[in-house]
């Protein structure tokens, strides 16, 4: 099944001086910096590289605006590419931590997992005002030989359990679950495409509005007559 609408990834093959290894994941020397500073350089971060995408971002102009100091950041990242990679695992780990810390597998009915997993994404676009549009730009722009570096073994149990564990397959009409999860999967992902560009001029009861509407087509369409509701 594709787990692609979960969007949780973590990487590797960061320069080894700038990772400590703790079990399967890791660990940034910039995850303990307690600096107010550091809230910056990620927002800042964000912001430059959605704006003007990785080899238009200035990193001069983030450090400028985070109130960095060059020594500083170079103790903790090795150039901008360090800090790009940094910016797309951290934001990722806040999407998975949280997925992970709520009760979302709890959530029998599967169009209702599927959407309470995109609110909790909402909460982070609007901690990380950038976040969303930084993933936006990582994503259309041409970043094959960064992407690659992914690795998907530290969620893909998630990912699984998102997809397969204590769902009420007695819900939908047909018995195919490997189709009913593609399809109401991809149909509420394109549901929350079509919004992604206004999450932050909308209130989170709207988006949730707007995300139940839309999931209320896809149950006629997946679930028997008695599940409609």
């Amino acid at each position: 099944m594709e787990m692609a609408h979960i969007s949780i990834f973590l990487l590797t093959n960061r320069p080894k001086w700038s990772i400590l290894r703790i079990g399967g994941d890791s660990i940034h020397k910039f995850d303990d910096f307690t600096d107010s500073r550091k809230n910056d350089l990620i927002n800042t971060g964000f912001e430059e590289f959605a704006t003007h995408g990785y080899k238009r971002a200035s990193l001069n102009h983030i450090l400028q605006r985070s109130r960095i100091p060059k020594g500083l950041f170079y103790h903790y990242f090795a150039n901008k590419e360090d800090l790009y990679t940094y910016l797309y695992q951290f934001g990722i780990n806040v999407i998975t931590k949280r997925l992970i810390d709520s009760s979302v597998l709890m959530e029998r009915d599967y169009i209702n997992r599927l959407i309470a997993s995109y609110m909790i994404k909402v909460e982070a676009y609007h901690d990380y005002q950038f976040f969303d549009k930084f993933l936006m730009k990582v994503y259309r722009d041409d970043n094959n030989s960064f992407l690659e570096t992914i690795h998907l073994e530290d969620s893909k149990e998630y990912g699984r359990r998102f997809i397969e564990e204590n769902i009420a397959s007695e819900m939908f009409l047909h018995s195919d679950m490997t189709a009913n999860i593609r399809v109401a999967s991809r149909y509420m992902q394109q549901t929350f495409n079509d919004i992604i560009n206004r999450i932050h001029v909308m209130s989170k009861e709207d988006i949730k509005t707007y995300l139940d509407r839309e999931a209320q087509y896809l149950r006629c369409i997946l679930y028997k007559e008695e599940y409609h509701d």
